[in-house]
């Protein structure tokens, strides 16, 4: 395979043009989110918010909790934290599609190409440019548009793939994003995201801009055309045409996000390979072509983008790829990753969409088998439990059943661990995020203007929370007063005696103070000691010791009791299990002698039928024979008898 090195040359900048945003924005309607003309349309595949594991983090009035450099699991795998699912709180740093937090740019007539897109302040790369809107159709309507267009005489098509038969019409209602033109060597990317039940394309930076650069993605993987047109991108690896039927007919090509998830070189042969093939008939894969790709071996760090592809992908052979991907990998710390970055969620949805594929059950159940299990609370809140139940039942494999069986045995023996329930900020109980909910919120609220939207920033009108402080009884002790437990163990006695000499323990009739204990030496002579050891004296003490050290004490002495009854659980676990399982292959060994001792009558009874058969057989032909040798002289009387 040859690879084709990418040169690249310095950037022009468009700084000095001016805005033409108003009049650009009159040739269309401007809408804020896309139409989805169709329910199932843009469907996400999840059933209900994921949730992420970050908290609030405010620094002044901007809450900081899931931004770019946190390791935010929603983040990470491209999905928007959503409703009141997760603990980050109102405002968090992963809602950029929600709230439209656009980057500051401008629409630009540029001289060979059209209307463009100008980014007006230096961005770092990955950042969140453009929501690319429009009206979201199926197949159907996007033939029948690309022919009505084409009649109407309009030469520019705004159409993007948003998936599998659905597609992102721009053409006369959508939003900025529209404007950004093509290169063969392009500064952003478009990237799938998953915000609620829905997917949404939004166009990235690729790489660091400086302002005035114009902004362009690879038309070739995304944006789809009737006729193929001149590229004017200027760029030394210019394929020299946009669109055509090479992209809307035979298939797009593979785009970076997706060559990155299968682990291969993102050079020219790769990136064209789908284009260039002939397209198998519906329901049809290449197996040919799926078995060629020889993947790299799977990193932690790559597993980022194979979860998120996994979240919104809808190609089966990029699916079975994918898994094999993950599958084939020991590494323990690949496996933590996958398993944390909502593992078992997405395995769920993935046995759901695909319950009819033998093959790809089978590997994914054979990749949960080997994920390392501790507690169940991961696969309770999945819900996939009861997803291999079913198909424990409902498929008839044998394989199939057998390693559901094992896992929903595995699973059996596990327990949830408790944990401190999430709360959004200022949400009193709040329970998983229901899109229904969020259906009909939309639903209620006001009809966004179709004037432009400006970019916005993060917002920051949340106000600094009042501090107050905890009330109950650890407040409760007056001022001067020491606060202890009650009903304490005597901590152990101390490592060494009072020195100096001996006094008699009078005690006057007075009972010791709080925080003091006593002990007497080998002797038998009484001394008084703290909690803490940090005084031991013979003579009776008269004030309470302040004893920090004896909770420290009693809580070890608590966490040594867990542990110790967590060690005995275990034990017991593990014996009953053991139990469990010589009884098991007790009865599979019973079991297997009965089947045996069947086999043994029913072969006995089958070879005395075959010998009585044969002695039949042999007895008959006993017969024939000696008939036949008297059969000469039978004929001769006969004749003869006749004759007379």
């Amino acid at each position: 395979m040859s690879t084709m090195k990418m040169s690249r040359r310095t950037p022009p900048l468009f700084s000095h043009l001016p805005s033409a945003t108003e009049e650009a924005t009159k040739t269309f309607t401007v809408i804020q989110d896309s139409i989805y003309t169709a329910k199932y349309l843009g469907d996400s595949g999840q059933d209900e918010a994921m949730s992420c594991d970050c908290r609030s983090s405010w620094i002044g009035s901007i809450n900081e909790a899931c931004g770019e450099d946190s390791d935010c699991i929603n983040r990470l795998t491209s999905m928007e934290c959503f409703g009141t699912a997760c603990g980050c709180g109102a405002d968090c740093q992963n809602q950029r599609f929600q709230n439209h937090q656009y980057a500051d740019v401008d629409v630009i007539l540029t001289e060979m190409k059209g209307y463009g897109i100008r980014i007006n302040r230096d961005t770092p790369a990955n950042t969140f440019i453009y929501e690319y809107v429009g009206e979201v159709i199926d197949e159907t309507k996007f033939r029948r548009r690309t022919e009505q267009y084409a009649k109407e005489g309009i030469k520019h098509f705004y159409f993007m793939s948003l998936g599998k038969s659905e597609f992102i019409d721009a053409t006369r209602k959508g939003g900025l994003g529209r404007f950004c033109n093509h290169s063969c060597n392009p500064n952003c990317y478009v990237d799938k995201w998953v915000v609620g039940d829905k997917l949404r394309m939004g166009i990235f930076a690729k790489r660091n801009l400086k302002a005035g650069e114009e902004l362009v993605f690879d038309y070739n993987v995304d944006r789809y055309g009737a006729d193929p047109q001149a590229c004017y991108c200027g760029e030394p690896n210019c394929i020299g045409y946009i669109g055509g039927k090479t992209q809307t007919e035979a298939g797009t090509k593979l785009s970076h996000q997706t060559l990155e998830a299968l682990g291969l070189d993102d050079d020219y042969s790769w990136s064209t390979v789908t284009a260039k093939k002939k397209k198998p008939k519906k329901g049809e894969i290449d197996d040919d072509y799926v078995q060629s790709i020889q993947p790299k071996a799977l990193e932690a760090s790559t597993v980022n983008g194979i979860m998120s592809s996994l979240v919104s992908c809808k190609e089966k052979w990029i699916v079975i790829k994918l898994l094999n991907r993950i599958h084939a990998s020991e590494d323990p710390l690949v496996q933590g990753r996958v398993l944390r970055l909502h593992g078992y969620s997405i395995m769920n949805n993935l046995l759901v969409k695909w319950r009819d594929e033998k093959h790809i059950i089978i590997t994914i159940l054979e990749i949960l088998a080997k994920w390392p299990r501790l507690t169940k609370n991961k696969i309770s809140s999945s819900k996939i439990e009861g997803t291999v139940e079913e198909i424990c039942q409902k498929n008839e494999d044998a394989k199939v059943q057998e390693l559901s069986r094992e896992l929903l045995e595995s699973w059996a023996c596990l327990q949830s661990a408790y944990r401190i329930p999430r709360r959004a900020p200022g949400v009193e109980n709040a329970a998983e995020f229901s899109f229904d909910e969020g259906r009909r919120q939309r639903e209620k609220s006001p009809t966004p203007s179709d004037r432009p939207s400006t970019p916005k920033q993060p917002r920051n009108s949340a106000p600094a929370k009042p501090f107050n402080p905890p009330k109950g009884p650890a407040n409760a002790t007056p001022a001067g007063q020491i606060r202890q437990p009650i009903n304490q163990p005597p901590p152990p006695p101390p490592p060494s005696i009072p020195t100096g000499h001996i006094m008699p323990a009078s005690t006057n009739g007075s009972p010791l103070p709080r925080g003091w204990w006593w002990h007497k030496d080998p002797r038998g002579v009484k001394f008084f000691y703290t909690s803490d050891y940090s005084k031991i004296q013979w003579n009776h003490p008269l004030d309470p010791s302040i004893f920090p050290q004896t909770t420290g004490i009693i809580k070890r002495r608590g966490l040594d009791d867990i542990i110790q009854a967590c060690q005995q659980e275990y034990a017991e676990t593990a014996e009953a299990k053991m139990r469990a399982d010589i009884e098991k292959k007790a009865l599979e060994e019973e079991e297997r002698h009965k089947r045996e001792e069947e086999r043994r009558k029913y072969e006995e009874e089958r070879r005395e039928r075959k010998r009585k058969e044969h002695e039949a057989k042999k007895l008959k032909k006993k017969k024939e024979d000696k008939f036949k040798s008297i059969e000469p002289e039978l004929a001769r009387k006969l004749i003869a008898k006749t004759v007379s």
